[in-house]
């Protein structure tokens, strides 16, 4: 019984970085916002959480992220924690707007985003797909649910995986980040990132394994491009691992972060298991 009212996306640009633009959306009134853009180089300040929600803890989280002076912030899925409930998109749009429209978001998609279980992701992500348009064919990318893109004149460069779509070898995803990783400059290029929702190393009782077929179809190529850091959200704890690379620490492989606690309505995940010393 749900009607969204028309939603727009208009690309401008180019922009120039570390530059404030001033823009009004519509002719309605004479409210205007304004984006300050990212810098051209380093240094560059990120804020970064996962599973957001709406809640009085997200309130606290986006007041936090408010007095900070950030460039962009990366979220890696579950933003409205609408759960096919639709108004819950209006309300999180008008919650995240005094933060979102100052500095570039750039967000992927959780478990919190799926509308329906269905093989097409354009139904799935339906809302998701409508509402948080990426410039996701800026870096060759078929779909929405991943993409990349560069920032500080590419010293930096972000890749935004897909948790909930195809990821093993012969899938569009897999053959994208493929490409796109091989097509970075590290001689250019200092940082890569990798951002996504499923941990793929995770020793929280909380979704245990979740990740695993993930990481076991994805993590050489992130191993061979020698990713810096891994960032994932889904379990509602902070967690950082060593550098890592098949279970094993390893001095060449990512350092893996979990950030899902940003505000959701599910809590806490605070039990922990025992693990071998491979990590020590």
């Amino acid at each position: 019984m749900y009607h969204s009212g028309a939603i727009h996306h208009v690309k401008v640009g180019p922009l120039k970085p570390s530059t404030i633009y001033y823009y009004r959306c519509g002719k309605v009134g004479d409210k205007y916002f304004c984006l300050r853009t990212p810098p051209g180089n380093f240094p560059i300040e990120f804020v970064i959480i996962g599973d957001l929600g709406q809640t009085e803890w997200t309130k606290s989280t986006l007041s936090h992220i408010s007095a900070a002076d950030y460039d962009m912030l990366l979220l890696p899925g579950d933003l409205s924690y609408a759960d096919m409930y639709q108004p819950y998109w209006d309300t999180f749009g008008r919650l995240v707007e005094p933060q979102a429209r100052t500095r570039p978001w750039m967000v992927t998609e959780g478990n919190h985003e799926i509308e329906a279980h269905h093989k097409d992701d354009k139904i799935a992500f339906l809302a998701y797909n409508k509402r948080w348009l990426m410039p996701h064919e800026d870096s060759h990318s078929k779909s929405n649910l991943y993409y990349s893109f560069d920032v500080a004149g590419a010293a930096a460069h972000v890749v935004m995986l897909g948790s909930y779509a195809g990821f093993n070898q012969g899938s569009e995803q897999y053959a994208w980040l493929k490409r796109d990783l091989a097509n970075v400059d590290r001689q250019r290029t200092s940082w890569l990132l990798v951002v996504l929702h499923t941990p793929w190393y995770n020793t929280n009782e909380a979704h245990q394994g979740d990740g695993e077929d993930m990481r076991a179809a994805m993590e050489r190529l992130l191993y061979d491009a020698r990713v810096d850091i891994v960032f994932a959200g889904h379990v509602h704890a902070y967690e950082r691992f060593t550098r890592t690379y098949d279970n094993q620490a390893d001095g060449q492989g990512p350092v893996y972060i979990t950030i899902g606690d940003g505000g959701n309505r599910e809590g806490l995940a605070t039990k922990y298991i025992d693990i071998t010393s491979n990590f020590s």
